[in-house]
């Protein structure tokens, strides 16, 4: 992730969540994924004030996430329609750094799905107000305690 100057992502606020609906029986399947922090791996082109916030899956995670793919997989296999609905989103809690984030805050999340493979992007130099809505924006705080 790059983030805008005043915002911070304690370690365990961001969650990356999977889901899909199998669009013949309306079977569901959604896991939500709790990021690590990988302190000193930010290799991402920063704008001036900003800074890069690396992340990754745990070992136990990545297992998850391949037993649903395969599951996907064998939806789409078996299902003359395959599944109608998936969606991937990212959920960064945060909380606030003097003086907070600009009002025209920007920010960008990347994900890879190799170590050390390029990052693609989700979303990039999206609107912060955009991406969590004003009232959310208006209601991050400062940090309550330890990170």
């Amino acid at each position: 992730m790059v983030l805008p100057p005043g915002l911070q992502v304690p370690k365990g606020a961001a969650v990356l969540t999977v889901a899909a609906r199998r669009s013949d029986t309306d079977a569901a399947l959604r896991l939500e994924i709790v990021l690590q922090p990988v302190p000193g791996a930010a290799t991402l082109a920063v704008p001036q004030g900003a800074h890069a916030s690396v992340c990754r899956l745990s070992t136990a995670d990545a297992e998850k996430l391949r037993a649903l793919q395969a599951t996907l997989r064998d939806w789409k296999r078996t299902t003359p329609e395959g599944v109608s609905r998936g969606q991937l989103s990212l959920a960064p809690g945060g909380y606030a750094t003097a003086p907070g984030p600009a009002t025209d805050a920007r920010a960008s999340a990347y994900l890879r799905t190799q170590a050390d493979g390029a990052f693609l992007p989700l979303f990039e130099d999206a609107s912060l107000r955009q991406l969590l809505g004003s009232a959310l924006v208006d209601a991050i705080g400062p940090c309550s305690g330890p990170s």
